[in-house]
């Protein structure tokens, strides 16, 4: 059965995008906020393996250090080795607490009697890193987030920088279509490059959370017009949001999200049991049978389950491994990023020998859970021979890297059917 801590945590990763709080230990400079949390950050120790664990660094920086790199603007990034440090400035008392919020989501403390904040973090492999960062803050009843703070943090070996454009050559449609399963008309995004397939049908892959898949096309787009990838088309498949049950009170069983991307949410005591599983199964089967067949129809979409892949983040991870494994004779990839915190079923429905091949990724400072599912499940895919990748990242639930990294992604999927 699936738990109730379970089930809140896949809802707080979906609606906030892991809003990651934690529990802060006193240091001499700063004033610490004592903030509830869901999920705990370690303060860096003698006990902790600096070399291999993200930490917060309790005693940096100092309010000189502080003050200094916030000289010209209200909001600072710096870094040596290892550690990654931020400072805000918000001259307004009655704010309570500060959030860190992107591929770094932790709360940031106050210097005594000043209008300073500031965070230090150990992070391992921080010159490679790739960090989309903003503050966020409480005012009155509404969530604030500072635009100018919104920024992506490089390291200084990160990967070159992408080209991204929004002037693509290929097309991007949104379009609305009927499903019969469902009984309801649902949005896709459509991404179809310019040039015309290399071997009659374009590969596709279909995307759970499709509303965010432009961001996909504006960097490859650029390679595939170079020749450094083939033509691909792009299905963004639009979630639901709200409650399923409109009579009823918002809870974790009752969300559209939740529902629609993990299987066992209609076990748990309080669920509308016969509602929600109903509803599961007409997505799943919208997902992998009704868009796929218009896409084939309409955009020349390839229908060789080598050519076809389902793609992920968070809870859509979550999905696409159970699609993955219910159904490998229908999509030759899955591409799961920073999966939720949900158990992850290993052990195909029809075995290893059809297995799909599987792109998975997930970041040190993501909740444990998600890093040791993923390891499990890469293990079990290496022993049976299943062709595999883990990446993991030095950053967070961070949308800049799964959208960086899937230039990568492709090219490694079309190596992989070459030497097929």
């Amino acid at each position: 059965m699936i738990s109730k801590r379970l089930v809140q945590n896949i809802c707080l990763l979906g609606i906030l995008v892991a809003l990651l709080f934690s529990d802060i230990a006193h240091s001499q400079d700063l004033i610490l906020e004592k903030i509830p949390s869901w999920r705990s950050f370690p303060d860096c120790s003698e006990s902790i393996d600096s070399d291999k664990t993200a930490c917060r660094i309790t005693q940096n920086p100092s309010l000189d250090e502080a003050r200094a790199y916030l000289d010209s603007s209200n909001y600072s990034i710096w870094s040596n080795g290892n550690t990654w440090s931020a400072a805000y400035r918000l001259d307004d008392e009655s704010i309570q607490s500060l959030q860190l919020m992107g591929g770094i989501q932790l709360p940031l403390s106050r210097f005594e009697n000043t209008d300073i904040w500031a965070i230090s973090l150990n992070i391992p492999g921080l010159d490679t890193a790739l960090i989309s960062t903003s503050i966020s803050y409480q005012k009155g009843a509404s969530f604030v987030t500072d635009d100018e703070t919104i920024r992506i943090w490089r390291g200084k070996n990160a990967e070159a920088k992408q080209e991204i454009t929004e002037d693509l050559n290929g097309i991007i449609k949104i379009d609305s279509i009927w499903s019969d399963t469902l009984k309801e008309w649902r949005k896709i995004s459509i991404y179809k490059p310019s040039k015309a397939p290399e071997n009659g049908t374009y590969p596709v892959v279909y995307f759970a959370d499709g509303q965010g898949v432009g961001k996909y096309a504006q960097i490859i787009d650029p390679l595939i017009k170079s020749g450094e990838l083939p033509p691909v088309i792009l299905v963004g498949i639009w979630g639901r949001r709200g409650l399923v049950n409109s009579n009823k009170p918002y809870n974790p069983t009752n969300d559209y999200r939740t529902v629609e991307y993990h299987e066992g949410v209609g076990e748990y005591p309080g669920a509308d049991s016969l509602l929600v599983v109903n509803h599961h199964l007409a997505h799943k089967y919208y997902f992998t049978h009704e868009v796929p067949a218009i896409i084939e129809a309409e955009y020349n979409a390839s229908k060789d389950r080598t050519l076809r892949a389902i793609h992920g983040v968070s809870s859509g991870a979550n999905f696409a491994l159970l699609i993955g494994r219910e159904m490998p004779d229908k999509f030759g990839l899955i591409i799961a990023n920073s999966l939720g915190p949900e158990t992850v079923k290993k052990e195909p429905v029809k075995g290893w020998e059809n297995a799909a091949m599987h792109y998975l990724s997930v970041g040190l400072l993501e909740q444990q859970p998600m890093r040791s599912n993923l390891a499990s499940l890469y293990n079990s895919l290496k022993e049976n021979g299943i062709p595999s990748i883990l990446n993991v990242f030095p950053s967070g639930h961070d949308s800049a890297v799964w959208v960086a990294s899937f230039p990568e992604t492709l090219k490694w999927w079309m190596k992989e059917i070459k030497d097929q």
